[in-house]
């Protein structure tokens, strides 16, 4: 999907790792599912 959107493997990578992290350190999935992948 993101792929199709435009974005690179490498930003894709970057974007999966900041939600694990975002997952990790306890934030809600609500909240993990809401981010806004433009300011990226």
């Amino acid at each position: 999907m993101l792929k199709a959107a435009g974005y690179s493997e490498t930003e894709i990578a970057g974007v999966l790792d900041a939600l694990d992290k975002l997952q990790r350190e306890g934030k809600p999935e609500s909240e993990v599912e809401d981010a806004d992948f433009e300011e990226l």
